[in-house]
This record gives structure tokens, sequence and C-alpha cells, in this order.
């Protein structure tokens, strides 16, 4: 079986789950393989700060997403260079043209998912080790 990183898995899943109803996506790439990057992934500030994103949103539970959205907008949009105006007072957020703040609860369920599957996989391998 191939081991794929973590945050490959986590670009995977953004792109299953957000990059088919993006308005930034290019035309026709709804339809691509989620293994497959996007013209548009260089320039997408959730593509660009995932590693930021899921260490952020990580210790982060609950259904409401005001904590998710405080935590983000401290350790990515402070220093997001994807509009001159990011930061506290970015348009793009506040007029909902951000894709990480357009999208972002599906962004978080999809870090949240991947963690769950960690963590049964973590689990599982240390009960079979216990056994052996």
């Amino acid at each position: 079986m191939q081991k794929v990183k973590m945050l490959e898995l986590l670009r995977r899943g953004i792109r299953q789950r957000v990059c088919v109803q993006c308005y930034c996506r290019p035309e026709g790439s709804e339809s691509q393989a989620s293994g497959r990057a996007r013209m548009c992934e260089d320039q997408c500030p959730i593509f660009r700060h995932l590693p930021q994103i899921a260490r952020t949103t990580r210790p982060i539970r609950g259904e409401n997403l005001g904590p998710y959205e405080r935590g983000l907008r401290e350790a990515v949009c402070q220093g997001c260079e994807a509009s001159p105006t990011a930061g506290d007072f970015c348009t793009e957020a506040a007029h909902a043209r951000c894709p990480l703040r357009r999208y972002m609860a599906e962004v978080v369920d999809v870090v949240e998912r991947m963690d769950e599957m960690r963590r049964h996989r973590a689990g599982s391998r240390q009960m079979a080790a216990q056994r052996a």
C-alpha cells in the first residue's frame, strides 16, 4: 500500500470538497482527479497556507466556526499576501471573495476528517503492536 503524506491527503480532500464548487477554479477543472493540482492553486490562499491552516485548526473542536475564524485570522490572514488589504481589514474576506473565508466550513471539515482518519490509523497500529 502506498503511503501518502498527510499534507497531500489534505490537498486531495480540499480539491474534492472545495475546488469543485470554487468560483476561482479554471473552467472544466471540477472533473479533474483530486490527485491532480489545478492551475489556480499557486494563488489560492487555502493551498498557499494549508500547513498553517491545519496546525491552527487541529487543536480547536466544536460546531461553532467562531474559534476557527479567529484562529485562522490570527495565524493566516495577518501574513497573507493574496490581497493588498489582507489582515484585519481585508476587503476580499469582508466580501466573501477570499476562498478561505468563503469555504472555511468545508476546509475545517476536511482537516477534521483527515485528523480523525489519522488518529484511527494510529490507534489501529498501536493495538496491532500490542497484540504482537
